[in-house]
């Protein structure tokens, strides 16, 4: 039996966690493409029913998915997130802990970066900045503190920035599903610290996100970022920031308002940029510069702070980018042949 809000605040849930998943699957196999001459890209399945759904075009599929994502944040205006009702003690903490669910900021950060996809700026500002007000006003999804960070005690680190989640899954057995992943690298990711800052490293010496690695020997394990803390336990007691991968960081809702504004307000963006570059232990970029020049600093960002987790793959993606590295990029997976040959147009 549902009791309370429980009805519209998992139904909000459950709508917005189809709308993430079948953004997430045009993102991979469809091309980034909103015109009107864009060919067919995937279904999107809203029964469950034995019939094969219809192919969308990329815009037609963005429409669901935003028609999703309003039905979700109608029923989440119940969220306790939200409404700021005390459900401490409540069916067993299923309404605590909420940045582990598509709460109702993170569905506003979904909306916030399904239109930065679709090159609809303006509007995914304004979700963006319902996420940031939040933060500012209401005191959550705080920055992460450089004591939790860079504890006296390593076995407390928190590696993934835990309480600037948006959402975020719990994953117990992350450590096997992502190992075969990842492998360890060298410099110029990551510098020593012999090396000044101004260098072409990814990362300052002053930067708190090396602390998600380890260094050995000059050798850096990026797997150990999402290891969230050296061990699972500590006197028989799970530690709490273990084994959570983040999916929507409020950093990323900075992102999108900086481009955004790169070219209305160059001064606004850079100050957004530079927020979160003070909560990375950064000096702040100097002012002047140019929509390109701010354009680049965002990716920088992007590289940064996304390492390991997909979003920059997709920054690229919608920003076009034909060459990472040396390489020529491919952004398009191939849709299975059985979906093809099941598959049912529009």
């Amino acid at each position: 039996m549902l009791r309370g809000n429980n009805y519209e605040i998992i139904r909000g849930e459950a709508l917005a966690l189809r709308a993430f998943i079948h953004f997430d699957l045009l993102r991979l196999y469809a091309e980034a493409d909103f015109s009107e001459t864009a060919g067919l890209s995937i279904p999107y399945v809203k029964e469950a029913k034995p019939a094969i759904a219809p192919q969308y075009t990329p815009a037609g599929v963005v429409e669901l998915v935003l028609g999703d994502i309003k039905d979700a944040l109608d029923l989440l205006e119940k969220d306790p997130i939200y409404t700021g009702q005390d459900v401490s003690g409540e069916d067993n903490g299923y309404l605590a802990n909420r940045n582990f669910h598509l709460n109702y900021y993170a569905v506003q950060g979904l909306k916030a970066r399904v239109l930065a996809y679709a090159k609809q700026m303006d509007k995914a500002a304004e979700a963006a900045l319902v996420v940031i007000g939040a933060q500012e006003n209401k005191d959550i999804f705080p920055w992460v503190k450089k004591n939790d960070i860079n504890p006296s005690d390593v076995t407390l680190k928190d590696r993934t920035f835990s309480t600037e989640h948006l959402f975020a899954l719990n994953t117990i057995k992350l450590d096997e599903n992502i190992k075969g992943y990842f492998k360890e690298t060298m410099s110029p990711m990551l510098p020593r610290q012999a090396i000044t800052s101004g260098s072409d490293y990814l990362y300052d010496v002053a930067d708190y996100r090396l602390k998600w690695f380890d260094n050995e020997n000059g050798l850096i394990n990026v797997f150990s970022k999402f290891w969230q803390s050296d061990k699972k336990t500590v006197d028989g007691i799970v530690l709490p920031k273990r084994d959570r991968m983040p999916m929507i960081r409020i950093s990323e809702m900075y992102y999108i308002v900086a481009e955004s504004m790169k070219i209305s307000d160059p001064q606004g963006a850079l100050d957004k940029l530079n927020l979160v570059r003070k909560m990375r232990g950064l000096t702040e970029l100097l002012a002047d510069l140019n929509p390109d020049a701010i354009q680049q600093e965002i990716q920088k960002e992007y590289e940064r702070e996304f390492l390991g987790e997909g979003q920059l793959f997709f920054f690229h993606k919608r920003q076009g980018t034909r060459n990472i590295a040396t390489a020529n990029a491919v952004y398009k997976l191939p849709i299975p042949d059985l979906e093809i040959d099941l598959g049912e147009r529009e």
